[in-house]
């Protein structure tokens, strides 16, 4: 267990002598792949999925691995223990396709009234990635995006700057939509002004990541930082 990956990860006791086998399956003593990968327990009572993008095609999983919750596997041992028979039903369509896979990314411009060739780009990521379908990761940047654009429209808002609102592709694979919008467009670099991407999950917005140089370059600024009482 101390060698293990999941040491400090939430365990859940399991009687699992009622279980085939081949059902069974543990990081800690090498069981063989199967049905069911373990039980999660926490606070959230919630399934943390994980993944990577970088599989070689001759080394594809090739077993069929389910995640439940330390509750529902809770509930099966319950029935067992009381002599039923639960029936597990699961519905599961995984493929695997070669690439490369065309993808595109999403643009739209709301222009500037005074600076439309400077622009302040507002975005999400439009992809998913195989561990979960996407809601959180990033459905929630796309609705935030598609939002923010639907409001300034319907306020009437001119800005002075374009804000180009792009939903990119690729982004679990490894930046390939946006590094291919940047490699494909260095002309705009200097022209952007800010560029402002969410990419948190759910839950509100408490407030925007940023990176070093902003941060010295936005404290610097009385005028913006006036209202924070710097």
């Amino acid at each position: 267990h101390k060698a293990s990956a999941r040491r400090d990860a939430p365990f859940v006791t399991l009687a699992c002598g009622t279980l085939a086998e081949d059902l069974l399956e543990s990081e800690l003593f090498g069981h063989k792949a199967g049905a069911f990968t373990g039980a999660v327990g926490d606070r959230e009572g919630l399934v943390h999925t994980t993944g990577r993008y970088e599989i070689d095609w001759g080394a594809l999983p090739r077993d069929v691995e389910l995640h439940l919750r330390a509750d529902q596997h809770e509930l099966v041992l319950a029935r067992l223990a009381a002599g039923a028979a639960p029936v597990l039903e699961f519905s599961i369509d995984n493929r695997f396709f070669r690439g490369p896979v065309h993808q595109h990314n999403v643009i739209a411009d709301l222009p500037g009234s005074v600076y439309p060739d400077e622009y302040v780009i507002v975005g999400g990521h439009l992809d998913s990635w195989d561990g979960a379908d996407g809601a959180v990761d990033n459905g929630t940047g796309v609705a935030t995006t598609l939002e923010a654009a639907r409001l300034l429209v319907a306020a009437g808002a001119r800005p002075k700057r374009t804000i180009r609102f792009m939903l990119w592709t690729g982004e679990e694979q490894g930046l390939l939509g946006s590094k291919a919008y940047v490699d494909a467009h260095p002309e705009l670099t200097p022209h952007i002004s800010a560029v402002l991407v969410h990419d948190g999950g759910t839950n509100y917005l408490s407030g925007l990541a940023v990176t070093p140089e902003t941060i010295v370059a936005t404290w610097s600024r009385p005028s913006i930082c006036s209202p924070f009482g710097q």
